[in-house]
């Protein structure tokens, strides 16, 4: 369900790169529901087009990159993602409010501020103690468990 990473990067310049960038209101593809309280950013900068290039080069995938807002008070209902396998998210701004993981019945809570996350497990995060800030890097080629390995793999060869 979830792998924390120990990345070291320079979260502040990531995150005024990120708050530097033009969001717009998150569509669902499927619904064509607007989200006005979860905005989405595209564009990335060249702080996020290198973590990008990293962790591609790490996992030898390719990587969907991308910055999300989710604003205070907003909940993200338990959904699985569409055309992502799995992703790493690394947490902007420290938000500590909890991810969920829902797996036959029984509900999962984890805090973490960079982590691999199986989304393909139903989940959900509901943002309590203010907006979320996030840069998530999507893989829509490799699972959660082959890029776990290739996480441990590469931490290992050090």
């Amino acid at each position: 369900m979830i792998h924390e990473i120990d990345y070291e990067y320079d979260r502040l310049l990531l995150l005024e790169e990120s708050m530097d960038r033009d969001y717009k209101s998150f569509v669902d593809s499927k619904t064509g529901l607007v989200w006005d309280e979860w905005l989405i950013c595209r564009d990335i900068g060249p702080v996020g087009s290198k973590i990008a290039a990293d962790f591609e080069s790490i996992l030898k995938t390719k990587i969907e990159p991308r910055y999300y807002i989710q604003r205070k008070g907003m909940r993200l209902p338990f959904h699985c993602d569409r055309g992502t396998q799995c992703a790493i998210n690394l947490i902007l701004n420290g938000s500590q409010d909890a991810i969920e993981f829902r797996v036959d019945d029984k509900v999962y809570t984890n805090h973490y501020q960079s982590a691999l996350i199986d989304t393909q497990t139903e989940h959900q995060v509901v943002t309590v103690t203010g907006d979320r800030i996030l840069y998530k890097l999507s893989m829509k080629e490799m699972s959660f468990e082959k890029a776990r390995e290739r996480l441990q793999n590469h931490v290992s060869s050090y």
